[in-house]
């Protein structure tokens, strides 16, 4: 690497760590109710930063910007198909799922998204912190003790008859399909939302 690409690469993975520790802190904040979403926005900012970190330091910096649009870099669904470039891979499954979250939060609010994606969340934690050591070999714990990267996971049985009385048909039958498919994001290291089959 030039000494511009190194850093930037420090830069990125500094910004990385404190994107990863926001979204730690507020999802374990007592005081705040939007746990899952505002967690899900600072993961998918410090895989982002952490995932491009790793492409400037293989491929160089070149390699985060746009060849059409070099004034602009890869998004983080780019940089997640790049660096795991197998779809079923369980760690790209999840973070897919925490993109997902992130990205319609904003217009489907409810309050069953702690139950649905903490334990979701609590797996791509995992990963973070696993990734970081393998493709860095940086250590999160150096940072604050690997205690606290358990998230305040809310765990209660989601019952679809409840989901049906308190939201709309078209929002209780989303909620109810993004509990499957959420499930299968946990992968085989995450527990799944408990769900009561109808």
């Amino acid at each position: 690497m030039t000494l511009d690409e190194s850093n930037t690469y420090e830069r990125l993975l500094r910004k990385s760590q404190e994107a990863f520790l926001l979204a730690i802190e507020l999802y374990n904040r007592p005081s705040i109710r939007y746990h899952a979403e505002g967690c899900a926005f600072f993961l998918c900012n410090a895989w982002e930063l952490m995932l491009k970190a790793y492409i400037i330091r293989r491929d160089g910096e070149e390699a985060v910007y746009y060849k059409d649009n070099p004034g602009r870099t890869l998004s983080l669904n780019n940089c997640l198909s790049r660096v795991f470039t197998n779809e079923n891979d369980p760690l790209r499954i999840n973070l897919e799922k925490i993109i997902d979250l992130r990205n319609t939060s904003t217009h489907f609010v409810t309050d069953e998204y702690e139950l649905f994606y903490g334990p979701l969340l609590q797996v791509c934690v995992k990963n973070f912190d696993d990734k970081l050591r393998e493709f860095h070999g940086k250590e999160i714990s150096d940072i604050i003790p690997e205690s606290y990267l358990v998230l305040s996971v809310k765990r209660d049985l989601i019952d679809p008859e409840k989901v049906r009385t308190k939201y709309s048909p078209e929002v209780a039958e989303k909620l109810l399909t993004m509990n499957n498919s959420v499930a299968f994001g946990a992968g085989d290291d995450g527990s799944p939302p408990l769900f009561r089959p109808i």
